[in-house]
């Protein structure tokens, strides 16, 4: 888009359909492919959620695969644009840590140890 444009697109929550747009401005260019990144940004976000492993690892396996083919490769996020939209969406599966260490509870089950 181009600046003092009011466009707008709306989708549903996971970033697969479109659910309304707003009017661009004239001589305004629309981007085809902001969709697509965003889409990409949603999908790691929901990766990075719930997948275990290292958030780097699975950022590179999706680069991986969107960069097979020249008309994706372009438009998908770089780490620097998804690293913290990853890391923050990973943060959210855990409790926030209490502000002092003597506020800490821990249960019987976590200091047991198992012999």
């Amino acid at each position: 888009g181009s600046r003092g444009c009011s466009g707008k697109l709306y989708t549903n929550l996971d970033a697969t359909e479109v659910i309304r747009t707003g009017e661009h401005a004239e001589g305004c260019r629309v981007d085809a492919h902001a969709f697509y990144h965003q889409q990409q940004l949603n999908e790691l976000k929901r990766l990075a959620a719930g997948d275990p492993r290292p958030v780097l690892e699975i950022y590179d396996e999706l680069a991986s695969n969107a960069s097979t083919s020249l008309e994706t490769a372009a438009y998908f996020p770089t780490w620097e644009q998804a690293r913290n939209t990853m890391y923050y969406s990973r943060s959210k599966r855990y409790p926030r840590l209490p502000a002092r260490r003597q506020d800490l509870r821990l249960t019987a089950e976590q200091t047991t140890t198992k012999s």
